[in-house]
């Protein structure tokens, strides 16, 4: 028989965690909840040869499997959210067994009941900002005419000097809207967080992304929270902005394993 443990999903408040017993896990496991007091540990078993130390050291390479797993991951801890606060733990946290799970829970206990509380009623909102790909290419200035070879050195050196400031006072201008818009944003939010920026490669946007934020909004808020977003955008025509969610608090509460 191949040798399980125990992967961790979220810790929720133990009564808002009732019913998940039989969802839908990793690698078609059955969620569990386990007693931790006032808390309840969202887990399945999992075979060891995978989710193991060595396992995993392999299996973090394929970029299919860990799709597979944060889909997995992900649905369960949105059912998590649908039935009341929910704190997600990192992916693929493991532990050899049930014990070691409650053990770890019981001593994050404060810190995960005050984040429960923190974001009871919220969800996470994204909002990513990307400056579209023919705003980043400046005009080229032209080279003055010159009669000689000093006068059109000089005048090259010039355009360079001039291109250079330009570029800077868009960089500058750039930033400052990003600074606004962020601050903007967050105005609307209970908490925000910025996240750093991803590669075109990574966010399959033709634009360069100039702002990756994390809202913690009100449930009740969340229709308010999209105008609002709708009305920074209008007001920066030269950026464009993408919405998403509503999550789990992911950026607010996930805790790592130690």
């Amino acid at each position: 028989m191949t040798e399980q443990g125990v992967y961790l999903y979220a810790i929720c408040r133990r009564e808002d965690g009732a019913g998940l017993a039989g969802s839908p896990g990793v690698g078609g496991s059955e969620v569990r909840l386990l007693d931790a007091g006032e808390l309840g540990a969202v887990v399945s078993s999992v075979p060891l040869t995978e989710f193991g130390e060595e396992g995993l050291r392999h299996n973090l390479e394929d970029l299919q499997w860990v799709e597979a797993v944060a889909r997995a991951h992900n649905a369960v801890v949105a059912e998590c959210f649908r039935r009341g606060p929910v704190a997600p733990v990192s992916l693929a946290t493991v532990y050899f067994d049930d014990a070691a799970v409650v053990d770890r829970v019981s001593s994050w206990r404060a810190q995960v009941l005050e984040a429960l509380a923190r974001v009871d009623g919220c969800s996470e909102l994204g909002v990513k900002v990307y400056q579209p790909q023919n705003q980043q290419a400046g005009v080229p200035a032209s080279v003055p005419a010159a009669s000689s070879a000093a006068g059109a050195g000089a005048a090259y050196l010039q355009k360079l000097k001039a291109d250079s400031q330009r570029r800077e006072s868009r960089s500058q201008a750039l930033a400052a809207a990003v600074e606004q818009v962020h601050h903007r944003l967050s105005g609307g939010a209970v908490a925000s967080r910025r996240h750093p920026v991803q590669d075109p490669r990574l966010s399959g946007h033709a634009g360069q992304m100039v702002l990756n934020g994390a809202y913690l909004v009100d449930a009740g808020a969340t229709e308010q929270f999209r105008s609002h977003v709708a009305a920074i955008a209008a007001d920066h025509p030269d950026l464009e902005l993408e919405l998403t969610g509503p999550w789990p608090p992911y950026s607010f509460v996930t805790l790592e394993a130690t």
